[in-house]
């Protein structure tokens, strides 16, 4: 069993912060994407 150097597990906590901001962001995207295609769609129809 080796320590775990203190700066992996700083890198692994950035890491998994990014992944949240990532996640979020895609679901934020997604969102506003079905969001804009409701619209287009009850604009045309």
């Amino acid at each position: 069993m080796f320590p775990t150097p203190p700066r992996f597990q700083e890198y692994s906590v950035n890491l998994s912060f990014f992944d949240q901001i990532l996640v979020n962001a895609n679901e934020i995207i997604g969102g506003a994407l079905n969001n804009a295609l409701a619209f287009i769609t009850k604009f045309f129809v």
